[in-house]
C-alpha cells in the first residue's frame, strides 16, 4: 500500500513539474490584455487578447508614406486627424519579403481566405500566413464568455502548432474551449502604448525604425 502511495505521488508531482500555468493579467486601454504563460516556473509563451469589437485606425506606408517617416508624430497626427487620445497601437513591417519552407495545401488556402476576408487592402497583399505549422507565432480567433477575441501568441522557440494546441487546451485559467490557430510568418510586429511618453511595450525585431502599417485604437 505504501509503494502504491508514492508511485500516486511521484506521478501527481511528475504532472505538476509539466503544467501550464498563466501568469499575472496585464491590461493595455480596455481591448487588449496581455499574459505570460509559464511551465514549470519557466515562462514560454506570451499571449495578447484583443477585442475585434473595438473601433480600430488602420493606417499604411501606402495610404500615408510621410506618417511613418517619424513614427511619433505620424500617430499624433493620425490622432488628430481622427479625434482620439491614442492608447496603443500595433505596429507591422511588411518592406522585406519573407518566404515560407512549408508546403502550398488547401488548409493554408483556405485559412488566407478566412483571415483576410475582413482585412484592409494593405493586407490582403501581404504575406501573413505561414505554410509551416512550425513557427513562434500563431494568431488564434477565440471565444470567451460568448464574445469573440483574436488573440496572438508569441512562443520563446519555434514549436509546432499540435503543441501549441496542447499548451492552449492545458494552461491553467484560459479555459479556452474552443479557438482555431494559424501560423504566422517571422515578419516585425511591435506593440506601443502611450501615456506620459511613448513606450514600446513589445517588440519582435531590434533596430527597426520603421513600420510600414499599424492598428491605432484610442478614446
Amino acid at each position: 500500500m505504501k509503494k502504491v502511495i508514492i508511485l500516486i505521488l511521484l506521478i501527481y508531482q511528475s504532472s505538476l513539474a509539466f503544467s501550464y500555468e498563466l501568469g499575472k493579467k496585464t491590461s493595455f486601454g480596455n481591448s487588449l490584455t496581455y499574459f505570460k504563460i509559464y511551465e514549470s516556473s519557466k515562462e514560454i509563451a506570451q499571449i495578447y487578447f484583443l477585442d475585434p469589437s473595438n473601433h480600430y485606425h488602420f493606417c499604411s506606408v501606402e495610404s500615408n508614406p510621410s506618417f511613418f517617416n517619424h513614427l511619433s508624430s505620424g500617430i499624433d497626427t493620425l490622432a488628430m486627424l481622427k479625434n482620439i487620445k491614442p492608447s496603443y497601437a500595433i505596429l507591422a513591417d511588411f518592406s522585406h519579403h519573407i518566404e515560407s519552407d512549408g508546403k502550398l495545401s488547401f488548409g493554408y488556402i483556405f485559412n488566407s481566405i478566412g483571415v483576410f476576408i475582413y482585412a484592409p487592402d494593405y493586407l490582403k497583399k501581404m504575406k501573413i500566413l505561414n505554410k509551416n505549422s512550425i513557427s513562434k507565432r500563431f494568431f488564434m480567433v477565440t471565444e470567451i464568455n460568448e464574445k469573440e477575441y483574436y488573440s496572438l501568441i508569441i512562443l520563446n522557440e519555434a514549436t509546432d502548432i499540435k503543441i501549441v494546441k496542447k499548451i492552449i487546451t492545458e494552461t491553467k485559467g484560459l479555459n479556452l474551449q474552443k479557438f482555431k490557430l494559424y501560423s504566422l510568418l517571422n515578419f516585425p510586429i511591435a506593440l506601443m502604448t502611450f501615456g506620459k511618453k511613448d513606450t514600446i511595450v513589445y517588440e519582435s525585431h531590434k533596430n527597426i525604425t520603421k513600420y510600414s502599417c499599424l492598428f491605432l485604437n484610442g478614446k
